[in-house]
């Protein structure tokens, strides 16, 4: 593990609510190809990216498939560590990346703490999770459209799986 010192603070987070994910979580580094959450199975554990860059990969017609990359400030696997439902894609890390790891039983502990600094987290971390949805609504309008409009095939299902992929790895904004 790193000096959390030394380490970048996520893009989208305010030095103060950066200070409150490291008091909250756990700064980690992984090498290249580290699968941070496995399509199909349960985690505990969501992540905000440091520094680094991860994949978001699904299973498709029996083909793995890349639907995207994340980078810096993205906050990865929020509603399955949250809410106890399998991972809905891989994610797997393309390089050498840090992050900071956090259970959603660490996060309630503070907040119950009623710490300013860890309430200005939760309310972060609450806009991340509806500006991420608003735009998998988005991005599941338009694929719906796409479906209607064109023939059946591989390329609906991938389209439909970018919004799974979407929905899962939200960038600060």
């Amino acid at each position: 593990m790193s000096d959390p010192d030394s380490e970048p603070e996520p893009p989208g987070f305010s030095s103060q609510e950066a200070a409150a994910l490291r008091s909250v979580g756990c700064q980690r580094k992984v090498p290249a190809q580290t699968i941070l959450c496995q399509e199909g199975a349960a985690t505990r554990s969501f992540f905000v990216l440091t520094s680094g860059k991860v994949e978001i990969g699904k299973i498709i017609l029996g083909q793995p498939v890349a639907l995207r990359d994340s980078g810096p400030g993205s906050v990865l696997g929020l509603m399955p560590a949250s809410d106890g439902s399998p991972c809905s894609v891989s994610i797997r890390t393309l390089e050498e990346t840090t992050f900071i790891e956090v259970t959603p039983e660490s996060l309630i502990a503070s907040l119950q703490n009623n710490s300013e600094t860890c309430i200005d987290l939760g309310i972060a971390l609450t806009i991340q999770a509806i500006r991420g949805l608003r735009r998998s609504t988005d991005d599941l309008a338009l694929a719906i459209y796409r479906a209607l409009r064109a023939p059946k095939g591989p390329a609906v299902v991938v389209d439909l799986a970018q919004v799974q992929a979407g929905n899962i790895a939200w960038l600060a904004a």
